[in-house]
């Protein structure tokens, strides 16, 4: 299978299961890599955001291009699940990373981890929104880095 192809699926794959789900974790310690990393070999982002208001209503959204959490109250979490596929023949290093005002609010269970050739790892993206939150809209960036080096 020609490289393109396997990024392609690797993206549609993401895109597609990026818009699932609710549970919670810790805060996240993100760790960051630059595209100048000799060992990366594909870089993945994906716009995250959502609403902070005082009025009793939960906004929910099902869309696949981005990690939307909706409108949330002052001191609610939700969560939506994410698959990482690895599309290589080789095993990879997986880094994550937060940027934006919206990743003071987000966690996730752990920020590296290793995936076999052609496999895949299911996480759950947690926002917790503090009762002294401002409200607003927020947003960043999820980054998913993959590298051969580790």
């Amino acid at each position: 299978m020609k490289k393109e192809t396997l990024i392609l699926i690797l993206v549609m794959v993401f895109l597609i299961l990026a818009f699932v789900g609710f549970f919670s974790f810790s805060k996240l310690k993100a760790t960051t890599l630059t595209v100048q990393d000799p060992g990366i070999v594909h870089v993945q982002e994906m716009p995250v955001s959502f609403k902070v208001t005082d009025k009793n209503i939960i906004g929910i959204t099902t869309d696949n291009d981005s990690l939307k959490f909706g409108t949330m109250m002052r001191g609610l979490t939700k969560e939506r699940d994410v698959t990482i596929v690895n599309p290589f023949n080789m095993s990879i290093k997986v880094f994550i990373d937060f940027t934006g005002d919206a990743a003071d609010y987000i966690s996730i269970p752990e920020d590296s981890f290793i995936l076999q050739a052609e496999g895949n790892k299911k996480f759950t993206v947690t926002v917790t929104v503090p009762e002294d939150a401002k409200e607003g809209n927020y947003t960043g960036m999820m980054k998913v880095s993959m590298s051969k080096n580790f």
